[in-house]
C-alpha cells in the first residue's frame, strides 16, 4: 500500500511540473481506478495536459472520451480532432478510429476514401480492425474507383462525348454532374443522343449515391457501393 501511495505521490509531482509520461498515466490511472478511485473528469483533465504536449496515447484516450462521452460531453468533432493528432503521429488505433469516423460519417462529412486512407495506415501496421474493415470495403464495392474499371459502355461515352474519365469519376464521387457537361452550340447528333440515352442512367447512379440502401443495377454498381455494418470504435 506505501508504495502504491509512493508511486503516486511520485507520478503527480511530476505530472504537475509537466511530465507528459506521468500526466498520461495518472489519466490512465484516473480511467481505470487503478490506485485511486475511479474518476474520468480527472482522467480527462490528465489526459488534456499530455495530449497538449503531444502525446499521442493520450491524444487517443481524450479521443475515446470525448467518443463516449466519459467525463465530457460526447463530441464527435473533438474526437475526431484528437484522434487526427494521434494518427498523424503514426498510431494506428487512432488511424484506424479515425477510418471508423469517416466511414461512418460522425463528426465528420461521410467520406470514403479518406476511411480507406485511414484504415490502410492502420492495416499496414497490422492492425486487425483495419485490415477486416477495409477488406469489406473492398469487398461490397464500397470503394469508388480512380477510373471507370474497364467498363465499356461508360468509357464509350466518354469517348463519344469527349469527356475524360477521370473527371467523371470525380463528378460521381462529388454527387455533382451538371458542371461536368459541357452543354455549347454544335453538339452532334450522337453527341445529343447519348446525352439522352445516359440521362437517366446519371440520374439514377446519383439517386444511389445519396440513398446508399437502393440496389445497384450491373452497369454502374462499379461506381455505387453497398452499404456494409457500421463499424465500432475501441474502446
Amino acid at each position: 500500500m506505501g508504495s502504491e501511495n509512493d508511486y503516486l505521490n511520485s507520478c503527480l509531482l511530476k505530472a504537475e511540473q509537466g511530465d507528459s509520461d506521468a500526466q498520461y498515466n495518472l489519466g490512465y490511472m484516473y480511467y481505470n481506478g487503478e490506485g485511486v478511485v475511479q474518476d474520468y473528469k480527472e482522467a480527462v483533465k490528465w489526459y488534456r495536459k499530455a495530449a497538449e504536449q503531444g502525446d499521442s496515447d493520450a491524444q487517443l484516450g481524450l479521443g475515446n472520451k470525448y467518443y463516449n462521452g466519459q467525463g465530457v460531453r460526447k463530441d464527435y468533432k473533438e474526437a475526431v480532432k484528437w484522434y487526427r493528432k494521434a494518427a498523424e503521429q503514426g498510431d494506428s488505433s487512432a488511424q484506424y478510429n479515425l477510418g471508423v469516423m469517416y466511414d461512418n460519417g460522425e463528426g465528420v462529412s461521410k467520406d470514403y476514401k479518406e476511411a480507406v486512407k485511414w484504415y490502410t495506415k492502420a492495416a499496414e501496421q497490422g492492425h486487425s480492425d483495419a485490415q477486416y474493415n477495409l477488406d469489406a470495403m473492398h469487398e461490397n464495392n464500397k470503394v469508388i474507383p480512380n477510373n471507370l474499371g474497364g467498363h465499356i459502355f461508360p468509357k464509350a461515352v466518354c469517348s463519344c462525348m469527349g469527356f475524360s474519365e477521370d473527371n467523371l469519376v470525380l463528378a460521381i464521387k462529388q454527387g455533382r454532374l451538371g458542371w461536368f457537361f459541357n452543354w455549347g452550340p454544335g453538339l452532334s447528333l450522337l453527341q445529343a443522343g447519348m446525352i439522352l440515352i445516359t440521362g437517366g442512367i446519371w440520374l439514377l447512379l446519383l439517386l444511389m449515391w445519396y440513398f446508399e440502401d437502393i440496389v445497384a443495377p450491373p452497369l454502374v454498381c462499379h461506381l455505387c457501393g453497398s452499404k456494409i455494418e457500421n463499424s465500432q470504435l475501441r474502446g
